[in-house]
């Protein structure tokens, strides 16, 4: 809505257009219960002074890097010579959730493609794929800056934000992923900048690699975690396991309402009419399946498509 305790989440996948733009292909912005959560950095200078390159980089955002290497090369703080094509971009409205991806080629001179999957599950649960199309071994890095003045605690597969009114919570499901906390750095105002908090996650891996973030949040006095975790995917067809290269679930619990969340990494319709967990028969890339109050043992078919 665009009331004052509403949710937003703005994604970026745009062409870099004029030297007024920042490397923030696949940033997310978030906004719950009205106040700022994830926040893009903001400019602060057009100096040509290191923070200035600072807010302008890769790292200046809440997108992902590969081998700690931008996607975005500036040369000086208006020209930039090295650009990421946004490839992969759609949109869907469905009845139960949202979604929005894109992906750019800033690392196809390595062989590596990114993409970025987001899904709203109304009204407050939003989950984050990160895909990294790649052989050899990388190291993987998500960033997240938070709202200056807040508070981030992050432990195990968890983080915690509290901010003036909001309580928002961050689940990492992706196995050996670690957690850093760290100071950012953010501009709220033309000529002022300010700390603000900042969380990496990291994932050093071989082949493709999939992180699956979790968020979900509201008023502080309200706002409880989301239980998430991976179920296992089984091919229809075939009667045995996929991997996690070929499709991932997410089974997520709120309060009383419960999902399963499936993506499929590749194509594996071509020998099989779904993809199976939970008891949930999906039949596209990504489907969302409405679980709450199912019988034990039911199966559900089909689920909201988002993405064929």
């Amino acid at each position: 809505s665009w009331e004052k305790d509403a949710n937003l989440l703005h994604f970026a996948c745009g062409a870099m257009s004029t030297g007024h733009c920042h490397g923030d292909k696949l940033h997310v912005s978030l906004v719950l219960n009205g106040e700022d959560v994830l926040v893009d950095g903001g400019r602060a200078t057009y100096m040509d002074v290191p923070l200035r390159f600072e807010l302008k980089d890769n790292t200046g955002h809440n997108t992902t890097t590969v081998d700690g290497k931008s996607f975005t090369t500036f040369d000086s703080s208006w020209y930039t010579s090295g650009l990421s094509l946004p490839v992969n971009r759609c949109f869907r409205k469905g009845g139960i959730a949202e979604y929005v991806q894109g992906g750019h080629l800033g690392y196809i001179r390595e062989g590596i493609f990114v993409n970025r999957r987001v899904i709203w599950i109304r009204p407050d649960i939003y989950v984050i794929n990160d895909e990294f199309y790649a052989e050899g071994s990388h190291t993987f890095r998500q960033f997240f800056h938070f709202a200056a003045g807040s508070r981030v605690e992050a432990g195990g597969d968890r983080a915690v934000f509290e901010g003036r009114k909001t309580k928002a919570f961050l689940s990492f499901l992706t196995p050996g992923c670690v957690l850093e906390t760290a100071e950012g750095v953010c501009s709220g105002h033309y000529n002022q900048s300010e700390s603000n908090p900042l969380l990496r996650a990291v994932l050093e891996k071989e082949g493709f690699a999939s992180m699956i973030t979790v968020i979900n949040g509201g008023a502080a006095a309200e706002a409880q975690p989301a239980r998430a975790e991976l179920l296992e995917v089984f091919h229809h067809t075939e009667d045995r396991a996929v991997t996690d290269r070929e499709a991932q679930a997410v089974q997520i619990s709120l309060g009383d309402r419960s999902y399963v969340v499936i993506i499929c990494h590749d194509e594996v319709f071509h020998s099989s009419d779904a993809v199976i967990a939970g008891n949930c028969m999906a039949t596209g890339n990504v489907s969302v399946f409405d679980t709450t109050g199912r019988k034990e043992g039911e199966r559900l078919y089909g689920g909201e498509v988002l993405h064929v």
